[in-house]
């Protein structure tokens, strides 16, 4: 019969095997195979000859009972037909599947063949895997091919090699992946192996190698150390990556992992991948499923119920193999190695080479721990403790313990145990009785001992009486202890005041007398505010009339008086980064004149800090004017022709315009009446010419223009703004009968803050004069006030003596600072923002602070009332509770937004505190019953993330006014005025695992999905009330504030110990009451 071109049926391949085919079908087969050595291979021509062809051509009814070649050669023949139909059907003869075209067989497995392939349509070089037994495969093998491809395809990670295509081709199965050129990790086993060592191929007691060790040098082992740690950690990563998409690997081992040609890890070959959410499946219960020296003995059992754990100790098998350079169990059979990896604890690594660093050693133990539970709880925790060990930090995992040790050798060696046991007995049974005759001799010694008691107890009365008299030098030197204590006390409150006061010299005076024994925390924080937030400099004069900072941040300039008529103006200038003084000097010809217009001397640097111009007044006798002088900043010599007069003005600011510096002047008009206007020119000072000139009908006192130079403030008991260009006016007027006392341009020139006499601070639209807002600022009369550089926000001082930093866009008060010793007179902002500079009136010093005003921000309140709050250690979460609304609400402080709110009682039932975990994961609350008098309480604990309720405590009989969370989380202390302090702990993480709890389970919280109970860990009664709690989240200590309710006693700061209850120390206190503590 003519033979086709195409691959030879499977009729025909049979035949030929037979010896029945024709000669020129017989030519044409062998053509074939010559065409394609690869399946040649495979072809049985080695089971020839006249014997087993009459084996094959016998009767049927004759072959009961096939023989071991005739079984060879059908095995052999199926596997051939396999073969030629996946020849056939990726068509390898042309070299074409698909889109793809097949360039080489990369490799094969029992159940797959990987062809190095190129996919035209995108031109990239791709791996493409098919079944290896194509349209013959059984609908499992299917199902497990598509399996793998879908579990692969689902995950989108560097170390993993990614899938790009899934789908069919002519009834076969195929998908394709990113190509890796390189060879396995088992390949590569012995450039990463820590020890070079020969495996003997001979079976020992234990089935493991026998390691003949050649060591490497030190610095190599540490540099192979670096990379096993490394490159097992990126495998954690991409296996944590895969568990969290629901995706068992259940074959890691090296010979799965590719390395390309940079060195990188790459997970392969997800045939074995289990999705964690869908039943059994393809896997019955018994099946083995891996590769047996690689497989968890939980798999090597044959169990189902798989989890996370298998892939974990994957992963330390891999790292043992790499550490070591063998395997971890090794056996003449597949049911030896199941047998040992169930039964037989793994030999240590550092047994193969004990310079090997022992914590790598006790993470690669830990993957290999025999029950799940002992092993990490993620690839994640695994990848973590790897990098903690490249870093030089200690890891998390710690070897067995003794005790662990002794029941593992019981398990293994049960006879030796036995004996072990037997062996203990019989010593218990000889020291029972040698303590029998032990005390029949004693009985023999009882005379001996009563004569020597007798002389003891002579030796005792000297003894008590030397108790006696250190008794009295131990009260001599408590007493001593007590007055120091007192000392100590009141000298800090004295400093406490100065510091109020704004006395820092006097209060560091008095700081430093005291003793270095007696410095404990308040002693050091009244030192850092005296010595780090400010300094005090000397302005020279008695009065500072203004100050300003060169455009440059170099130099601060202040001009200062004596407020006496006549006298001269003192200008001194200071190197801002030194705070080292540069030029100090008298104006020759200027001075302060206190006119009827009372007008203070002003300065201002030029806008390219090259210059700074000086205003004052005419000598008296002289004619009235305006004299202006300047000097030019590089070497602090008066220009020549820098002197200015302006007769019959005055000048009441110098201001820095965008091209020259500008003078804001007023005429001198002693006999004004009350309703004739008053022209304010602005003046050019290079050229006098008048740039703008406006009418005012109060006394001006000041000026100020905006950065642009668009805009004109002028300050007399209103405020006009005027805008230069168009000459439009509108008047600020503060509210009341309040005087305006000082103003200042946003940096960005659209708004003008305004401050009052009634302690007021209003911001208006500069645009058109609209106010935006009022804010209360001082108690007293607001004084001067700056926008910082940025305009964020700005600062007001007041005669109440503070410093008020506020928000630019809402007025809402950041923070209150504390310093001034007189009234405030002037106030600038260094160019970068790192200081602020207030002049003070009546001692002529000018006090810089450093400043960062960023530390706090406004969070806007939700409900009625918050009556307590909570934030995690890093700043990043707050929760707050409403008692009015009995809701608690999770801000996100980086967003400074609202995260989640919930109810947490019911009506008549107020949520009064409240805390948050650590890890933000939990939120604890506590209740007040507006119902009972008393007010009882009831604890409970939430999931913060699902708003869930995970426990309920048992009710107290009093309410629970403070809570707080331990460093981990793991355990929750409280307090209130029940006068009990208790400590639960709580069970385990909460994670995902906790959950709603019903009624029928109320008691109760479930982790991870096992029931557990939190459980009290200890309680202890208090002497007093207490008002707050506060756990140390480096140290198990938590400090507690006790205060009496009904007054007259003292109140008590103390630090117990979180697992025990044990008071470790007490603060010393001379107060009635303490109702905060952190």
């Amino acid at each position: 019969m003519p033979v086709s071109s195409e691959h030879p049926s499977d009729e025909l391949l049979r035949r030929y095997l037979l010896g029945q085919t024709t000669d020129s079908e017989a030519e044409s087969i062998e053509r074939y195979l010559q065409n394609h050595p690869e399946l040649a291979a495979a072809f049985p021509r080695d089971l020839g000859g006249d014997a087993l062809l009459g084996a094959l051509r016998a009767p049927r009814s004759t072959l009961a009972e096939p023989g071991p070649q005739l079984r060879e050669l059908m095995e052999r023949m199926e596997r051939l037909t396999a073969a030629l139909d996946v020849a056939a059907e990726v068509g390898l003869r042309v070299g074409y599947f698909g889109d793809y075209e097949l360039l080489a067989e990369l490799g094969r497995g029992g159940m797959g063949v990987v062809f190095k392939a190129q996919q035209i349509s995108l031109q990239r070089p791709v791996a493409l895997k098919m079944i290896l037994t194509g349209r013959l495969a059984s609908s499992d093998a299917v199902q497990r091919f598509r399996t793998e491809a879908e579990a692969a395809a689902r995950l989108d990670h560097p170390h993993i090699v990614p899938v790009y295509e899934v789908g069919e081709h002519q009834g076969q199965q195929y998908f394709s992946m990113k190509l890796i050129e390189g060879r396995s990790l088992a390949e590569h086993v012995g450039e990463y192996a820590c020890s070079r060592i020969r495996e003997n191929s001979g079976d020992n007691s234990l089935d493991r190698p026998d390691f003949s060790r050649s060591q490497l040098p030190a610095g190599e082992l540490r540099a192979r150390q670096i990379r096993v740690a490394t490159l097992v950690a990126k495998l954690a990563d991409a296996v944590h990556h895969a568990h969290q998409r629901g995706i068992l690997h259940r074959d890691l081992k090296p010979a799965n992992v590719l390395i390309d040609a940079a060195g990188e890890p790459h997970i392969s070959d997800f045939g074995l991948a289990k999705r964690t959410d869908e039943e059994a499946g393809l896997t019955a219960s018994g099946d083995l499923i891996g590769t047996p020296a690689y497989m968890a003995p939980e798999q090597a059992a044959g169990r189902t119920d798989l989890t996370t754990a298998v892939d974990v100790y994957g992963l330390g098998a891999t790292l043992y193999q790499l550490l070591t350079g063998n395997r971890l169990f090794q056996g003449k059979s597949t049911a030896r190695v199941l047998q040992l990896v169930m039964e037989v604890e793994p030999l240590r690594p550092r047994s193969v080479e004990p310079r090997m660093a022992r914590d790598l050693e006790t993470i690669c133990l830990k993957c290999l721990a025999k029950q799940p539970d002992q092993r990490y709880a993620s690839a994640d925790a695994l990848a973590a403790d790897l990098r903690r060990f490249l870093a030089g930090e200690p890891i998390l995992a710690r070897p067995a313990g003794a005790r662990e040790k002794l029941l593992k050798w019981a398990r293994r060696k049960p006879a030796l145990a036995a004996l072990a046991v037997v062996s203990i007995v019989a010593v218990a049974t000889l020291t029972v009785g040698l303590a029998v005759s032990n005390a029949l001799i004693s009985t023999a010694k009882k005379e001996t001992d009563h004569a020597l008691a007798d002389r003891t107890a002579a030796l005792d009365q000297r003894t008590a009486a030397l108790t006696e008299r250190s008794a009295a030098l131990t009260d001599r030197t408590a007493a001593l202890d007590r007055e120091r204590r007192a000392s100590y006390i009141k000298t800090i409150a004295l400093a406490y005041r100065d510091v109020l006061d704004g006395d820092v010299n006097h209060a560091l005076q008095l700081l430093q007398g005291c003793g270095p024994e007696q410095r404990r925390w308040e002693w050091h924080y009244l030192t850092r505010i005296c010595r780090g937030s400010f300094r005090r400099l000397s302005a020279g004069a008695a009065n500072v009339t203004d100050l300003a900072f060169s455009p440059d941040g170099k130099y601060l300039a202040a001009l200062s008086i004596t407020l006496l008529d006549g006298e001269p103006v003192l200008l001194r200038v200071w190197d801002a980064a030194t705070w080292r003084e540069v030029t100090t000097c008298t104006p020759v010809g200027l001075c302060y004149r206190d006119w009827p217009a009372l007008v203070s001397p002003r300065l201002a640097f030029s806008h390219d800090g090259r210059q700074l111009a000086v205003s004052g007044a005419s000598l008296p006798g002289q004619e009235t004017a305006a004299v202006v002088r300047r000097w030019e900043t590089e070497s602090w010599h008066e220009l020549p022709a820098g002197q200015a007069t302006f007769s019959g003005q005055i000048v009441v600011a110098v201001v820095a315009g965008p091209q020259s510096l500008l003078l804001v002047c007023v005429p001198y008009a002693p006999n004004r009446g009350e309703d004739q206007p008053l022209m304010v020119e602005l003046r050019d000072l290079d050229s006098g010419k008048i740039v703008a000139s406006v009418p005012a009908r109060s006394p001006v006192m000041d000026g100020a223009i905006s950065r642009d130079g668009k805009r004109l403030a002028i300050l007399g008991s209103d405020v006009v703004l005027v805008e230069l260009e168009t000459q439009r006016q509108w008047q600020a007027r503060p509210d009341g009968h309040n005087a305006a006392a000082s103003v200042a341009f946003h940096p960005l020139g659209d708004r003008l803050a305004v401050a009052d006499g009634g302690g007021n601070v209003t911001l208006y639209d500069a645009a058109d004069g609209r106010k935006q807002y009022s804010v209360r600022a001082h108690g007293d009369m607001a004084g001067p006030i700056a926008f910082s550089p940025s305009g964020e926000f700005f600062v007001s001082a007041g005669m109440d003596r503070t410093l008020r930093v506020a928000d630019t866009d809402t007025g809402a008060e950041r923070r209150r600072v504390l310093g001034l010793r007189t009234i405030p007179s002037r106030m600038a902002f260094s160019p970068d923002g790192r200081h602020v500079v207030v002049g003070e009136t009546f001692n002529g010093l000018l006090t810089v602070w450093r400043w960062n005003a960023a530390t706090a921000q406004n969070i806007p309140a939700k409900g009625d009332e918050v009556f307590g709050f909570d934030a995690t250690p890093d700043g990043r979460w707050l929760a707050t509770a409403d008692p009015v609304q009995s809701t608690v609400t999770l801000w996100d402080l980086e967003r400074r937004a609202e995260v989640r709110a919930w109810e947490c009682y019911p009506e008549d039932i107020a949520a009064i505190c409240v805390a948050i975990s650590p890890d933000g994961r939990r939120v604890a609350t506590s209740s007040f019953d507006r119902r009972v008098a008393k007010g009882k309480s009831e604890p409970k604990l939430w999931n913060a993330a699902t708003r869930e309720l995970a426990f309920s405590f048992p009710a107290t009989a009093d309410i629970v006014v403070s809570l707080s969370f331990s460093g981990d989380g793991s355990l929750l202390g409280w307090g209130g005025h029940d006068k009990t302090l208790r400590v639960w702990e709580l069970s385990g993480p909460v994670g995902n695992g906790l959950r709603a709890v019903p009624p029928e389970e109320r008691g109760r919280s479930v982790v991870n999905g096992l029931a557990a109970v939190p459980h009290e860990l200890w309680s202890r009664p208090t002497k007093l009330e207490i008002f707050c709690v506060a756990v140390r989240p480096q140290r198990e200590e938590m400090a507690v504030a006790e205060s009496s309710l009904r007054g007259g006693k003292d109140a008590r700061v103390y630090v117990v110990g979180l697992r025990n209850g044990q008071t470790l120390r007490e603060l010393p206190l001379a107060c009635p009451e303490v109702q905060f503590v952190r």
